[in-house]
């Protein structure tokens, strides 16, 4: 890839990430403090920990990138730094997000070009590891929505309404329907 291609491809990227971040900044905030400890399963993360992660590996991925090469990983499952807050969870992200973006907009485009190693089992030019960050943003976002669900809270909505930001009109013909079949 040249850096030419490179740079082409960050600015066609960079946009899609920063569609992305409102879209997640509105689901952990809505994430409910009470749920904090909550795990669907005994081998998924907790909520809280699981919107660290997306805040966390975020911030390593991009900065991987403009430093050009992948340190040890932010431990998936550990609870050390975990902030004891959604709230500040969504402080990081919020303050996060404009550093993410700086970086990635101040990466050349040989940066960008180099094939970087990450942990020794996919080896790719550093834009592309632009489109697998926010595909693992949307991924654990989606899990999140998921959990919101699990414990009853209220699901924002990401690429059209939620159940729950239905129109009104349109949830009274769902139920008026269901009463019908039902």
């Amino acid at each position: 890839m040249t850096p030419e291609s490179a740079t082409q491809l960050r600015d066609y990227l960079l946009p899609l990430f920063q569609q992305e971040t409102p879209r997640t900044l509105r689901i952990l905030q809505a994430l409910p403090q009470e749920s904090f400890d909550f795990k669907p399963h005994e081998k998924s993360m907790s909520m809280g920990t699981l919107a660290w992660h997306i805040c966390k590996t975020e911030k390593w991925y991009i900065n991987s990138m403009g430093e050009g090469k992948f340190d040890p990983p932010p431990t998936i499952a550990a609870t050390s730094d975990v902030p004891a807050t959604f709230a500040e969870i969504v402080e990081a992200y919020e303050r996060n997000t404009p550093e993410n973006i700086a970086t990635l907009g101040a990466t050349d485009g040989e940066s960008l070009a180099k094939v970087l190693n990450f942990q020794g089992f996919i080896k790719l030019p550093a834009v592309l590891f632009l489109q697998l960050v926010i595909n693992h943003t949307i991924h654990h976002r989606a899990q999140l929505t998921v959990y919101l669900r699990l414990v009853d809270a209220f699901v924002p909505s990401t690429y059209g309404p939620s159940a729950d930001e239905l129109p009104i009109e349109l949830q009274m013909a769902q139920k008026r329907k269901a009463e019908r079949e039902g």
